[in-house]
């Protein structure tokens, strides 16, 4: 007989996008009648041994699919929103935006490099006449924290389904934090990915876009502890050189193989003197009958 588990929608989504798999906090235990309003107590229900969800089980859109979701959240096209969406991209009500605080506060946020947070935000002006917008993060605390901005790298880029039709825009920013007293700002590990909806490549004043927030960690390279094994050369002896075998012997009348004499006794005999003060130049009449003696 096949079990069955009392959950909720909005807990599977929660499980779904923290990535967790056991335990039995649904939010369910205790629900309100929708006709009487008479609450029912599910307590004698046992949820705690809900297996979870499969390893790899996330929320993990596409550049395509989160522009969708934006268009349905804007209502493009009379497109609805998922009843679920807001549970997997909740919507920053702050007049700052995305920028309200550092990243690592942000909701769903996490430093361990699992998984990405998704939110819906504003953009808002760093100034009140101008086109810039704002990417620096409010500071928390006293003056002494670091200033902390997001700053755009590359272009915008163009965001096609797989029809080629353009769904949107794509920026990627990169977090970096300028600590006082130092003139180059150090780069941190916090990565943005932008997404807006509209006909230019860059976002107006107050335009919800989509973003996509997430820690890149570097993996460390563990260099092997075992020294690299030295290259052999190929030893040849001399019985696997092959030879070459002639049919005729190896001495004939007294010279060799290949037809000549015994090199020993061959005499060699040193070319005669030559003295410059032999060759007479003159004219050229007399140049060439030096050259038809020779």
């Amino acid at each position: 007989m096949a079990r069955a588990w009392l959950v909720t929608g909005r807990g599977i989504a929660r499980k779904i996008k923290s990535g967790s798999g056991g335990g039995g906090d649904f939010d369910c235990l205790n629900r309100e009648c929708p006709n009487c309003k008479q609450l029912i107590d599910n307590n004698d229900v046992a949820t705690s041994d809900w297996p979870g969800f499969p390893a790899g089980v996330k929320f993990d859109p596409s550049d395509v699919e989160l522009l969708e979701h934006l268009a349905a959240r804007t209502g493009l096209g009379n497109s609805k929103p998922h009843v679920l969406i807001d549970e997997f991209i909740p919507t920053l009500e702050d007049d700052a935006g995305i920028c309200y605080t550092h990243p690592q506060n942000l909701p769903g946020a996490v430093k361990d490099g699992s998984g990405s947070a998704h939110f819906f935000h504003r953009i808002s002006s760093a100034y009140a006449k101008g086109p810039r917008k704002r990417r620096r993060i409010s500071r928390c605390g006293s003056s002494e924290e670091p200033a902390v901005r997001w700053h755009k790298t590359g272009r915008t880029k163009r965001v096609l389904d797989i029809n080629g039709v353009q769904k949107g825009w794509k920026k990627i920013m990169l977090l970096h934090e300028s600590s006082k007293g130092v003139a180059k700002p150090d780069r941190a590990k916090w990565v943005m990915h932008q997404y807006h909806i509209g006909a230019g490549e860059d976002e107006s004043e107050g335009q919800l876009v989509v973003s996509k927030v997430f820690y890149q960690r570097v993996q460390s390279r563990n260099p092997s502890t075992s020294s690299p094994r030295p290259l052999r050369r190929p030893e040849i002896g001399i019985e696997s050189v092959p030879q070459t075998e002639y049919a005729f012997d190896s001495e004939v009348n007294g010279t060799n193989a290949r037809g000549f004499a015994d090199l020993d006794e061959i005499l060699v005999d040193t070319p005669p003197d030559f003295q410059l003060s032999d060759l007479q130049f003159g004219s050229q009449e007399s140049a060439m009958s030096w050259l038809e003696r020779y």
